[in-house]
């Protein structure tokens, strides 16, 4: 019998009832690996519990009921609970509300093969999807290639954490430090792999990545084949008032310093600090603002980044 490789795939609901069973029979038929789901429901009032209590019997799926904490802190929890022993090949997120193809994660697995000697971590472009779960088209062009160059790489948001898997190696170094404080999960998870490992892209999409009015992340769409806008001034406000993340660049940077000061290199390091501490250090904010070598890949974040600097939200 061939020895497949065991993805252990992390989710936290919340209130998902529309869309859940979707994903997760798209996870249970998984082709080329072992599927464990872990659940963490964030204090859900619809009928997301019942559904995940309908499920629970099945091979492979452990649910937890908690209480509202927040997605971030909902996912960081369940992260925290499974870092310590990192007994699975690989690891997972998974959106409550996505569909995902049969090869998803054996797609992930080939490409993630041969980087098993050190911390690594794959993600994908996607087709996006209406609330209907109609395609609508990719993301990113196929020839789209994200920066893997620091530190433009920590300022570009190009990854969605639906599409993250990453070995046990990463695991083990995330355990050595897991912050439960309003730390976006996969933006973490992602920095950890960009300073201390490798990351690896796919340019092929291998699910549908569902954008609706009731989306926490992303942006919304309407329920027919309309092409998805992008969110206007009013509508990023509003989601900002909801769910604020408070400095999240110089939050995460933080973090990072406490678990893995040691393991950083001096550059890594000095520019950490900087993004640590702009608030209280005025050399550190002329190094942001004026810095050339500090940027995004692109001019726009760039000069969103300045902004932040100015504003004190970075």
């Amino acid at each position: 019998m061939e020895d497949l490789k065991t993805v252990t795939v992390l989710l936290s609901t919340y209130n998902g009832e529309h869309y859940l069973k979707q994903l997760l029979d798209s996870l249970l038929v998984q082709k080329g690996v072992r599927v464990d789901i872990i659940v963490r429901d964030d204090g859900s009032t619809d009928h997301t519990r019942q559904i995940l209590s309908d499920y629970k019997g099945q091979s492979g799926i452990q649910v937890y009921l908690g209480e509202n904490i927040g997605w971030r802190d909902s996912f960081m929890t369940l992260l925290a609970s499974v870092a310590k022993e990192a007994s699975s090949d690989y690891y997972a997120f998974a959106d409550q509300d996505d569909i995902y193809a049969s090869d998803k994660f054996l797609a992930a697995v080939t490409k993630l093969a041969p980087h098993e000697s050190q911390p690594a971590l794959y993600h994908s472009n996607v087709t996006l999807a209406d609330g209907d779960g109609h395609a609508i088209g990719d993301r990113y062009p196929r020839n789209f290639q994200p920066t893997g160059h620091l530190p433009e790489a920590f300022f570009d948001v190009t990854w969605l954490g639906t599409t993250m898997v990453f070995n046990r190696r990463l695991m083990a170094l995330l355990a050595e430090h897991v912050p439960i404080d309003n730390i976006v999960h996969d933006a973490y998870v992602m920095n950890v792999a960009q300073f201390l490992g490798t990351v690896v892209y796919d340019p092929t999409p291998h699910m549908l990545y569902r954008r609706h009015d009731s989306a926490v992340t992303g942006f919304g769409g309407k329920s027919d084949s309309q092409k998805i806008k992008a969110p206007s001034l009013l509508d990023r406000y509003r989601r900002y008032k909801h769910n604020p993340v408070i400095h999240p660049f110089s939050k995460r940077a933080h973090e990072l310093l406490v678990g893995y000061s040691d393991q950083l290199l001096p550059d890594q390091r000095r520019f950490l600090t900087a993004v640590a501490t702009y608030r209280t250090n005025f050399r550190a904010r002329l190094d942001l603002l004026f810095n050339p070598g500090i940027r995004a890949s692109k001019l726009r974040p760039t000069l969103q980044i300045r902004y932040r600097v100015l504003a004190n939200t970075l």
